[in-house]
């Protein structure tokens, strides 16, 4: 068997194994994406970084995505992704950036942080481009 082989066995063992262990199911894996709610309409992805970075959560991620409305520069349809590195991040970021006002604005919305309902990067790759 060679290198690529081993490895792959290797890894596919240890995914079923853990599923065996939490119940025969990958749903107990804890969440690590999370969904921003609440975010002005005109920010950008850049602003939402800098949000994130400003509460103390720079580098803890691997990726922030800000679905736009078709055609509209600069306008967003009011949530953001956010993957983080550990399921412990994320927890800590959620209760961190509950009730967030972004700067800047005249808008008196409030941001809400909860969990992604499809997690991980491959479930947002098919939203759209995403930076890390």
């Amino acid at each position: 068997m060679d290198d690529i082989t081993a490895t792959a066995s290797e890894s596919t063992a240890l995914s079923w194994a853990d599923m065996s262990e939490s119940g025969g199911s990958f749903s107990s894996i804890e969440p690590a994406t999370m969904m921003i709610c609440n975010i002005p309409c005109r920010f950008g992805e850049a602003d939402v970084v800098a949000a994130i970075h400003s509460v103390g959560f720079a580098g803890t991620y691997d990726f922030v995505f800000l679905p736009s409305r078709s055609g509209k520069h600069n306008a967003n349809i009011g949530y953001a992704f956010v993957d983080f590195k550990s399921a412990w991040n994320a927890e800590r970021f959620a209760d961190a950036f509950e009730n967030f006002q972004f700067p800047g604005t005249k808008s008196s919305k409030t941001c809400t942080v909860k969990h992604a309902h499809q997690q991980g990067y491959n479930a947002a790759a098919s939203r759209g481009s995403k930076r890390a």
